[in-house]
């Protein structure tokens, strides 16, 4: 299992130890399939029997520190619906989707949908080798990230900074891409969650990505992409929004949970930042 959690540091801004963005894709295999599109299906009539859907669910950021002019913060997205989340590339090279004029950097992404069983006796939980129907949507674009050296999905979480006094957006951060696996067993009680599935042959150029029920996906403050630029923000106090699936690209069980605020007192110039109790007074 890959370990991308970085080196921990405590939300004092004091060090204890030690980006791409998604662009519209243009290329002619995409003239007639948009982001959210149905492009295939495995046998099942749409709405004969439940889709087995995740649930993204981001959560407060465990490490979060001051370093120059960025605020640099971890990423925790959990899975806790009743079906995988499941990303896989094309299979050929047919385009552009990044935009940035190489065709060998990028695929396609598509994510895999599966089916509840028509068996009477499913649990209503994504059961593999029991779901195998399935429907397949493109959702955008995997890209080859040279800082990590492994395939990301594009847009896959945002971070944002807003002023209390003010309630105004003061800095964010480029949507930020991941290659999706499963690095923390978080809900292990959730119905189906296993012992893990995703990240055993890690982020190559033909993997399968995903996020199995009940498991995360953790990017630690020090990696590339972790950050929100700071420089010149006067100190006070700030709500720190980080988002999954901010385009609302994937299908899910709810687009409205994939938010997590928090409140935070910032001083730039000190190189501090402490964690608040209660909610973003927005």
């Amino acid at each position: 299992m890959l370990n991308r959690t970085g080196r921990l540091r405590r939300a004092t801004g004091h060090a204890d130890r030690g980006a791409g963005r998604i662009a519209t894709i243009v290329a002619a295999t995409c003239a007639v399939v948009s982001f959210g599109a149905a492009v295939s299906s495995a046998a099942i009539p749409t709405g004969s029997v439940a889709e087995l859907l995740p649930d993204l669910r981001t959560r407060a950021p465990a490490e979060l520190y001051v370093q120059g002019g960025d605020l640099r913060l971890s990423n925790t997205i959990v899975n806790r619906g009743v079906g995988p989340l499941e990303i896989f590339p094309e299979t050929t090279d047919s385009g552009d989707c990044d935009s940035d004029g190489d065709e060998s950097n990028d695929r396609l992404a598509f994510q895999r949908v599966f089916q509840d069983s028509a068996d009477p006796a499913s649990p209503g939980f994504f059961v593999r080798n029991q779901d195998t129907a399935s429907n397949s949507r493109l959702v955008g674009c995997m890209v080859y990230h040279p800082e990590h050296s492994h395939w990301h999905l594009e847009d896959f979480s945002a971070y944002t900074l807003r002023s209390e006094a003010t309630g105004q957006v003061e800095a964010r951060a480029l949507k930020v891409s991941f290659c999706v696996i499963d690095t923390d067993h978080l809900f292990p009680a959730l119905p189906g969650s296993p012992s893990g599935f995703y990240g055993n042959h890690g982020c190559g150029r033909r993997s399968v990505e995903g996020m199995s029920i009940g498991w995360a996906d953790t990017y630690g403050a020090s990696l590339p992409g972790q950050s929100v630029e700071i420089s010149g923000l006067p100190a006070g106090d700030y709500c720190l929004i980080s988002r999954a699936d901010p385009s609302n690209r994937l299908q899910e069980l709810s687009d409205g949970n994939n938010r997590r605020r928090t409140r935070i007192s910032l001083d730039p110039a000190a190189q501090d930042v402490q964690v608040l109790p209660g909610a973003c007074q927005l």
